[in-house]
């Protein structure tokens, strides 16, 4: 009787998942099979051959054929079916359908249409730098003269700042007709904008018993950015990174780089903040000021203060840790593994190596030694830079080869690689290292210790002057909360200005880093296809915010003669004006069928001036 029972009770199961879809654990079963047949959305409506079709998860499903159909099957869990149909020629089709989750059932769909794919415009944006006059400089060490802080205060059109105990409601009706309120805080205080046209002091008059002040909006824009250290002109490698609109994001603070180089102290104005306690593994442990020099002057490049005098440094707050690896006769590799190790021991995010070395016999051959000492760096969690190499060959010097460091080749004031500048494979990133070819001061000047006066300032060139470039990026990517190594990298070669042909090469490796691309991200950057003029703007596409590399895609471009706009709203105002960066392509001429146009650059510029401000709606 037991079994018996037994037997119908499974069979009661069995009946149960048959007519219900389901098992006991409540996972359904039941499938849905879609059927149709997909069509061009034109007059001959001709069918569609090798529509991919997906779902929501991205699981390929299924193509139609050559005339078109298609029928795919899948097996939902909700209510709700969504297919995903694909081809290369046309605009992407999303079918939702709803099922019922009883049972299992074929659904036979009427054609789907799908358009043919809008014209495309893909390419980059880059933000300039020009080049200043470089002014003749003596090593001196008299100080300029402290300024203040400028600030300049302007006007943004239309928009005021009002505080009043009325009420919103009350300050609606104010506006009806005439404005707007764009923001308000704690029920008092509002930021109205009036339309255009609306006499903006009749509208101050009649509010004005009602509110306690209203007074116009106004852009603070400092002017201080740009330091004002007494060499910041003939810092042209400094303007070449953008790193004066960076320090609006990060100046370094709170961040220890390692400078494993000639360094022991110094007490040079422009150091002198900036230094922590050296230390000197070569075991010397005296100061030796004509040692420092080559020290010094790296030690510059990465983080010397901004006080109104001297030179600037990439990240002006940044604590530097001198660790003495050189003597007057070279490094041995036993210091620089003693110089890593002080390092992690104490607590440095960064390790920059303005050093290499390779064997001439075997230039393949990898010190095993020191690759030790650097993936147990990288393996605590240090990122590491290392200068390229002097030899111009096409090889990297150690341990800028090793695939654990960020390898740095030279740039010059025209952005060309430099003479001298080792490249191949492996190359990361290039930064300014200057070229004494096409002057003096296309070099880099920064920090050192001359004989004669003392603490002063020169210029040298070479992949050791690169690579502190890239350690004070990084240095002021850390700062701003961005502290793993491996993602560190990845922004700074996706914001890397390319150089040579597109994508990576092993010419100039991802390209010039750019500190305020690598801080920014492209935020607030937006391109469109139109054209700007007389503060209007005509747009002949969407206006679509850049991906953070700076690259893009315009779709649905209508045909006409144009440019590809660019700007990165500054004071997100969603107006292209004075303070913001705007950049426009060459004029192209889309026309139907042409397909995709690609790579195309915008060179951005900053906005200077009187500027007719041109309001843009985003997604438009």
């Amino acid at each position: 009787m037991a079994g018996h029972f037994k037997r119908i009770f499974t069979l009661l199961i069995i009946i149960c998942i048959f007519l219900s879809g389901c098992t006991s654990s409540g996972i359904h079963l039941y499938t849905v099979r879609f059927m149709g047949e997909v069509r061009e959305s034109s007059v001959l409506q001709q069918p569609i051959k090798g529509v991919e079709i997906y779902t929501k998860t991205g699981e390929l499903v299924g193509r139609t054929g050559a005339d078109g159909r298609f029928s795919v099957q899948v097996s939902p869990t909700k209510g709700i079916v969504r297919l995903v149909f694909k081809h290369s020629d046309y605009e992407t089709y999303t079918l939702e359908h709803a099922i019922d989750g009883r049972y299992s059932q074929t659904v036979h769909l009427p054609p789907l249409y799908l358009a043919p794919a809008s014209e495309k415009i893909t390419g980059r944006i880059y933000r300039e730098f020009s080049l200043p006059e470089i002014n003749t400089v003596n090593n001196k060490t008299g100080l300029s003269e402290v300024k203040p802080l400028e600030f300049e205060s302007r006007i943004v059109e239309g928009e005021f700042n009002l505080v009043t105990h009325r009420g919103k409601e009350w300050l609606v009706q104010k506006l009806k007709g005439k404005g707007e309120i764009v923001y308000e805080s704690g029920g008092e205080f509002y930021t109205i904008r009036l339309k255009p046209g609306v006499n903006s002091e009749k509208f101050m008059a009649e509010i004005s018993e009602d509110v306690e002040f209203i007074t116009p909006n106004r852009m603070i824009q400092s002017l201080g950015i740009e330091p004002e250290d007494e060499y910041w002109p003939e810092l042209w490698n400094m303007q070449m990174l953008n790193v004066s609109s960076a320090w609006k994001y990060s100046t370094g603070s709170g961040v220890v780089v390692a400078l494993l180089d000639t360094l022991y102290t110094s007490a040079h104005p422009d150091l002198l903040p900036n230094l922590l306690p050296a230390i000197d593994v070569t075991g010397n442990n005296e100061e030796n000021p004509a040692l420092n020099a080559h020290g010094l002057h790296v030690a510059g490049i990465i983080g010397a203060v901004s006080n109104q005098y001297g030179v600037v440094g990439v990240a002006p707050d940044v604590s530097i840790l001198p660790i003495r690896v050189f003597t007057e006769t070279g490094a041995t590799i036993y210091h620089i593994l003693k110089g890593i190790d002080a390092a992690i021991e104490n607590g440095a995010q960064v390790i920059n190596m303005s050093f290499g070395t390779y064997d001439r016999y075997n230039p393949s051959y990898d010190f095993p030694d020191l690759h030790y000492a650097i993936k147990k760096a990288a393996q605590a969690g240090i990122l590491l830079v290392a200068a390229a190499g002097n030899t111009g060959s096409d090889y990297l010097l150690y341990p800028a080869a090793y695939p654990e460091v960020i390898a740095v080749g030279s740039v010059g004031p025209d952005g060309e690689r430099t003479y001298y500048s080792s490249y191949g494979k492996g190359l990361e990133l290039m930064a300014p290292g200057g070229n004494s070819r096409l002057g003096r001061k296309a070099q880099v000047l920064s920090t050192i210790w001359d004989s004669l006066v003392g603490d002063s300032y020169d210029y040298m060139e070479g992949t050791s002057m690169a690579a502190p470039h890239v350690s004070g990026v990084a240095a002021l990517l850390i700062a701003h909360g961005i502290k793993d190594p491996d993602y560190i990298r990845l922004i700074l070669r996706e914001t890397a200005r390319d150089l040579g042909p597109p994508g990576y090469d092993e010419e100039t490796g991802y390209g010039l880093v750019d500190a305020f691309a690598a801080l920014n991200r492209f935020q607030h950057t937006y391109v469109f296809f139109g054209s700007i003029e007389g503060g209007w703007a005509q747009l002949k596409s969407p206006v679509v915010q850049v991906e953070v590399n700076g690259s893009f895609e315009l779709a649905k471009v209508r045909p006409g003669k144009g440019r590809v706009i660019g700007w990165i709203d500054v004071n997100q105002n969603l107006k292209i004006d004075a303070g913001d960066y705007l950049g426009q392509s060459e004029e192209l001429e889309i026309t139907e069928k042409m397909g995709v146009v690609s790579d195309v650059e915008v060179i951005l510029e900053f906005i200077e001036g009187d500027f007719k401000a041109i309001a843009i709606n985003i997604g438009s």
